[in-house]
């Protein structure tokens, strides 16, 4: 393996090896926040205080079952500001559940350019042997060649379940969005009789 490869490489590496890390913590993050959509949407509760015994029971369980408690202990003048708290918490929430997932995209995409690169690198290399050396022997080129293929495979290899990865947290974190939103629209029905809006 070259200089020029492992130059290239060891970056790609790095970049795994962080990816790994932010992928584990994400993983255990999200399942300890899973939201509990059946739980609060319970067609057989009718009444407003039997909702807010329901967030009683879970005892913050997570950060949305936290952000609910909260909001049970607050009074507002309107719904407008009723909304325009709910709306705040709920994007700052947002931003907790996305904490470090654009690390895994980032990772992905340089993986894959650094795995160009030393496609470029190798066959520049390739060339400059021909030129110096001219083509009796092979093992002239298949050095250069040997760089290139051998960053290309790396940064693949790295950047393909990284990409996976990267788009499986971006749906799971879009579809728990959505779950906050049925059961904040669901306890605004049960406080205001069917005038969540």
């Amino acid at each position: 393996m070259s200089i020029s490869s492992v130059i290239i490489i060891a970056p790609i590496v790095l970049f795994s090896v962080i990816a790994v890390a932010v992928i584990l913590e994400r993983s255990i993050f999200l399942s300890r926040n899973k939201v509990p959509l059946d739980y609060y949407k319970n067609p057989h509760i009718e009444e407003f205080a039997d909702f807010r015994q329901l967030v009683a029971k879970r005892r913050n369980k997570t950060l949305f079952d936290r952000f609910l408690s909260e909001l049970m202990q607050k009074t507002f003048k309107s719904k407008e500001a009723l909304r325009e708290y709910i709306d705040t918490e709920l994007a700052g929430i947002v931003i907790l559940y996305n904490k470090r997932v654009y690390l895994i995209g980032v990772f992905a995409r340089l993986s894959t350019l650094l795995g160009l690169l030393g496609t470029v690198v190798g066959m520049i290399s390739a060339f400059n042997n021909i030129v110096s050396k001219g083509i009796s022997n092979a093992g002239i080129v298949a050095s250069g060649i040997s760089t290139a293929l051998m960053t290309t495979a790396v940064g693949l290899i790295v950047a393909i379940p990284l990409t996976f990865f990267y788009e499986h947290f971006i749906a799971r974190i879009d579809d728990e969005m959505k779950k906050m939103e049925i059961i904040i629209s669901h306890m605004l029905s049960l406080l205001y009789g069917g005038t969540a809006k």
